[in-house]
């Protein structure tokens, strides 16, 4: 059924993305997101072989439906993008990789939905929720050529007022983090004008102590990815740095969150020195006190 829904259905309701009454548009956004989460349950597991299977008649689709998002992404309408990112987001979630031919293209709307700030609790949200799923999915060298476009917005938006929005910017940083450095042996692609830039931004959020639990993990987890990938290049931050984190261990609400992100340091081949944080012996005394 779903296969015969792809033939005769999937391209019609693509067509009609560029339908002018707006609620209409939106009933043909939901119509499609459910056809797409329709196919992410059945068929996962499959392989993409089959040319009658309803992941490969998707995947013949894809650069129709980028086409046809990017103009709805050009729209004044905050509701219209709104939808489109829900699209995007669902296509990813059942085509993982399926966009690494089209990222370029995709780039000024991600970049205007994260520079608008007329509806900064929900476009923007819709935008770094699909980015963080497009970089976590894809290869990262299908992003280097945009880091500088891409990065731009996110730090922008690490730095905004309302939490839910600087959550899912830090989240997109952790994905961002090892998209421009993915190992130490080196990739071709010059991460360097990026460490402190990122770096800068996750640390004004941990030195702020007024904010929600939410953000201040998030950040914390991120500073974890930080040291642990760019640790090399920040031998100057670091003595600053790794103290805030130990003083995030004396508080219970933050501690295992800093554990998990010195193991995460520990554990990266970058070997990291952190005798300038004392961590070993305020965790043994956190543990201690605790017990």
């Amino acid at each position: 059924m779903l296969s015969k829904l792809y033939h005769e259905t999937c391209p019609k309701l693509i067509d009609r993305f560029k339908e002018r009454e707006e609620n209409v548009k939106m009933d043909v956004f939901n119509t499609f997101i459910e056809l797409l989460r329709q196919t992410g349950n059945v068929t996962k597991g499959q392989i993409d072989a089959n040319e009658t299977s309803p992941r490969w008649l998707l995947k013949q689709e894809v650069s129709k439906i980028v086409k046809s998002i990017n103009r709805q992404l050009r729209e004044k309408s905050i509701k219209t993008k709104v939808g489109a990112f829900s699209v995007l987001k669902e296509l990813v979630v059942v085509l993982p990789d399926c966009l690494a031919d089209h990222i370029g293209s995709l780039i000024p709307g991600i970049e205007k939905a994260l520079n608008d700030k007329s509806s900064i609790s929900n476009l923007n949200i819709k935008a770094l929720v699909f980015t963080r799923l497009v970089l976590s999915s894809h290869s990262p060298d299908v992003f280097h050529p945009y880091i500088k476009a891409l990065s731009a917005p996110v730090l922008l938006a690490v730095g905004e007022r309302y939490y839910k929005v600087i959550a899912e910017a830090l989240r997109v940083c952790g994905e961002l983090i090892r998209v421009v450095r993915p190992s130490i042996e080196g990739s071709g692609f010059d991460f360097r004008p990026y460490v402190h830039p990122i770096y800068n931004g996750i640390m004004s959020r941990i030195i702020n102590q007024d904010q929600d639990q939410e953000v201040k993990e998030c950040a914390i987890s991120c500073i974890g990815l930080i040291v642990s990938t760019f640790g090399d290049h920040l031998n100057e931050e670091l003595p600053a740095c790794l103290p805030v984190l130990v003083e995030r261990m004396k508080n219970e609400i933050t501690r295992l969150t800093v554990v998990k992100a010195f193991a995460v340091i520990a554990a990266f081949p970058l070997r990291v020195d952190l005798s300038c944080s004392g961590a070993c012996n305020s965790r043994v005394d956190c543990i201690s006190t605790k017990s």
